[in-house]
């Protein structure tokens, strides 16, 4: 799409976009001990950018294809120079939808706003030196209850923060868990975070180097895997996991404590930080983030901008940068590159010496948090997945492109009550003539591929332990089992240095 052409679509947004930001800058002028007066009306233009660039998708997904077919149409549409006004009378209901959808937004930045003010305090004391808050921006997050959404705050000092719009009670006692292994390693593993009942506070963690040796740094590695290996964890791809100078640091607490279906010593591929040798070249193992294959090899061992709304923390970060000499690669400080395949002896000798230490422990710490701490919830992140997908067909505004899907999927595998008239219904009318005369409006029809992963995945039995149980039970065995601990050690030598381990 050529440049005019996106800036016509904007135009059509922006109108929506405008009003609710002008006022929330009259709002922030309201709050001088948060805001610099002087600062109030530069806040949110970074809001209004995203709003623009979340709308146009929705708006204009195919304009390449409508200008090659009716360009003076096109031309017509976009020209108008009352186009806001046309668009909204020719598609009242999904004016509306726009409409509302920014109007969500906006309130969302108002809500997150309000409690800065009322925690501003706290948050001072917790992260001294903050400064007052200069920008908002979405950070990515999916829209759930009304278009509450993760927001990142900047300060003036420099350092920022990520809002998020809902309490972090797993993290927060995840983070308890953690420290109980009593190891360093353990508790620095999960970012500290401010959580109130309904919405919580967390610092960006950077990428950062460390001048110690790199077989320290790759030793503390492998101890860290044994110990993510023993916490049920899964889904460890690049872009849940950082590289900082104290090691590996998850940014995405629902990764851990799955209740993994099948036997209890399955492997440490699992976790997604490595990829077994024998992994296709399109598996999304090929993502992990310390072994990554394939396409994603020019990423370097950080963690990526991405929210797939099931994060419980939502931590922001500098985001990535392709780096294709040097796939799996920790920075240190001194500039120098560091390959994790040269030294997978240190990788391994820290992985086998965890497993000598974390499954007894990490089993005694869950023994004790039986009945005390409530994870059910929380079993498998993929489950977390389908229900927030297939809700968000239904709810946001691209629901329409296969409705039909979303409506049979919410009937087999979450129960939910379609005999009454859903929103989507009035929508599909007016889509159905958008698609036919104006604009394309939504995007591609769900692939076969993402339904793969939504249906036939629950057996009946798959829910009757909780995580705590069957993470247990996992730590108990793999105590119990040097065949194990010896077998993950040659997978993860074989991982990091090709098709097979060799001494070195």
């Amino acid at each position: 799409m050529r440049v005019h052409e996106r800036l016509r679509a904007t135009n059509l947004c922006l109108p929506f976009c405008q009003d609710s930001a002008d006022h929330l800058r009259d709002y922030l002028k309201l709050m001088p001990s948060v805001v610099d007066p002087y600062d109030a009306a530069g806040v949110v233009e970074g809001c209004v950018e995203n709003w623009l660039h979340w709308l146009e998708p929705h708006v204009l997904p195919s304009a390449v294809d409508l200008y090659s077919q009716s360009g003076d149409r096109y031309e017509a549409f976009f020209s108008s120079k009352e186009l806001h006004l046309r668009f909204s009378k020719e598609y009242p209901y999904l004016a509306a939808r726009l409409s509302g959808a920014v109007f969500a937004k906006a309130n969302n930045v108002r809500r997150a706003i309000d409690r800065l003010s009322t925690d501003w305090d706290l948050l001072r004391a917790t992260y001294p030196g903050l400064g007052s808050l200069i920008a908002v921006k979405d950070a990515g997050g999916d829209p759930h209850d009304g278009g509450q959404s993760t927001l990142k705050l900047a300060f003036s000092s420099g350092h920022s923060l990520i809002y998020k719009p809902r309490g972090a009670r797993f993290h927060v006692a995840l983070h308890s868990l953690l420290e109980q292994v009593d190891d360093n390693d353990a508790s620095t593993l999960i970012p500290a975070i401010v959580s109130h009942e309904d919405h919580s506070w967390v610092a960006p963690t950077p990428q950062s180097g460390t001048n110690g040796s790199p077989e320290d740094y790759c030793y503390v590695l492998g101890r860290q895997l044994a110990l993510l290996d023993c916490f049920g964890y899964m889904d460890g791809h690049f872009e849940n996991v950082i590289a900082t100078s104290a090691g590996l640091k998850i940014i995405d607490s629902e990764t851990f404590l799955h209740n993994k279906n099948g036997p209890y010593l399955a492997s440490i591929a699992e976790t997604g930080l490595i990829s077994a040798p024998e992994a296709p070249s399109f598996d999304t193992a090929n993502m992990s983030a310390l072994t990554s294959t394939g396409r994603f090899m020019s990423h370097r061992f950080q963690a990526r901008a991405l929210n797939d709304g099931t994060d419980d923390i939502g931590v922001g970060y500098s985001g990535y940068t392709p780096f294709a000499s040097y796939p799996h690669r920790p920075t240190l400080t001194d500039g120098s590159v560091v390959l994790l395949s040269d030294y997978s002896r240190a990788i391994a000798n820290g992985l086998r010496d965890g497993y000598s230490v974390f499954p007894r422990k990490v089993a005694d710490v869950l023994t004790d948090a039986r009945g005390t701490l409530d994870v059910s919830s929380r079993t498998i992140l993929r489950a977390t997945l389908h229900y927030t997908n297939t809700l968000s067909w239904l709810d946001q505004p691209n629901s329409a492109r296969d409705e039909a899907t979303a409506r049979t999927i919410a009937v087999e595998r979450l129960r939910v009550d379609t005999t009454k008239r859903l929103p989507g219904d009035v929508e599909m009318e007016e889509v159905g003539r958008l698609l036919a005369y104006d604009i394309p409006y939504f995007c591609s029809p769900v692939t076969t591929r993402d339904l793969h992963s939504i249906t036939g995945i629950v057996e009946p039995s798959f829910f009757v332990r909780t995580s705590l149980e069957r993470s247990e039970s996992r730590c108990r065995a793999i105590t119990a089992d040097r065949d194990y601990i010896e077998k993950q050690t040659y997978l993860v030598r074989a991982a990091l240095e090709g098709s097979s381990a060799t001494n070195r």
